[in-house]
């Protein structure tokens, strides 16, 4: 195959390729398949006279297929179109009429993550989805985000499987590092150099002895309220001077019609549906960081132009 076929495999540039992480989650949600493959034209005829048609995968279809660096939807595909979340989907309704309920435990009889305790095979499923995500995204974060410099231990409040606080230790090796996440997750966790996994409910305690503490991916879980409680939580555990490096989608505060905002809004539709959370715009971050009596807030830096790195400082 000469180059110009090759091209139709190949993102050109890192904005590029971020682009079309964008898209191709887009896609995930919608199944706007049309969005996944490219087709080129040759100028020549075959060998029956007919014009031949070539296909390949675009940037964002690149996606979703298993890639040997890990930067795949494939898994969370899967997830998204499985019975149980489609089921949920299909009475969307319902959790606009009935305002305040749970609908996911309205019609399984549990809430999504003590639902995920009694399904091995949907637990499975979405945690590798959310690992997948995760390393794609912190990936983007030790790219453009230095405040894991100067931290000697750290402590990752549902961290899943530790997979991200072991791409965080091979940059910054000297972080004695805790991976803390319920029983049946840490049950499964894998064992990294430098890592403790620990099990618990970061309801009732988080690990001491943290100078830093990591929320990635759960403040959107939660409704204002319970965010402030365990945010207070991880504060009486921090040092003085410690800090809570919270990683999260940031809505826009004003109607944004880019890939990253539709991204960021089929996030929201899902933790409305499934947790009861939402995604939050920036200043709603800082009212939460105050809130629990934190005295500095910061964003530090962002990761595909939706994900944003903050610290809310003791």
């Amino acid at each position: 195959m000469d180059s110009h076929h090759q091209d139709i495999d190949e993102a050109k540039s890192s904005s590029v390729n971020d682009e079309a992480f964008l898209v191709a989650s887009n896609v995930a949600v919608s199944l706007a398949m049309l969005a996944v493959v490219k087709a080129a034209l040759e100028l020549k005829l075959d060998e029956h006279g007919k014009v031949e048609r070539i296909y390949g995968l675009s940037p964002s279809g690149r996606y979703f297929v298993h890639r040997d660096d890990g930067d795949t939807l494939a898994n969370y595909v899967a997830l998204v179109n499985s019975r149980v979340i489609v089921d949920v989907c299909l009475n969307y309704k319902d959790a606009i009429l009935d305002e305040g309920d749970d609908l996911f435990e309205k019609i399984k009889g549990k809430s999504f993550y003590h639902y995920l305790e009694t399904d091995p095979k949907l637990s499975k499923s979405f945690h590798t989805s959310m690992a997948d995500l995760s390393n794609m995204h912190m990936k983007k974060v030790l790219e453009g985000y230095e405040g894991f410099e100067g931290i000697s231990s750290l402590v990752d409040v549902g961290g899943g499987n530790g997979m991200c606080l072991s791409m965080i230790l091979s940059k910054y090796p000297s972080i004695k590092a805790i991976n803390f996440d319920v029983p049946h997750v840490i049950q499964n966790a894998p064992s990294y150099p430098g890592i403790e996994h620990v099990r618990g409910d970061i309801f009732e305690s988080i690990p001491k002895g943290g100078d830093a503490i990591m929320l990635k991916y759960i403040c959107h879980n939660w409704e204002d309220e319970t965010c402030i409680q365990l945010l207070k939580n991880c504060y009486e555990v921090l040092p003085e001077k410690g800090k809570v490096i919270v990683i999260d989608f940031i809505t826009a505060e004003a109607p944004d019609s880019s890939n990253g905002a539709k991204y960021i809004s089929s996030f929201d539709i899902f933790m409305f549906l499934f947790p009861g959370g939402r995604e939050r715009t920036l200043k709603e971050f800082e009212s939460l960081c105050q809130s629990a009596g934190f005295s500095q807030f910061h964003l530090a830096a962002t990761a595909f132009s939706v994900c944003g790195v903050m610290e809310f400082h003791k």
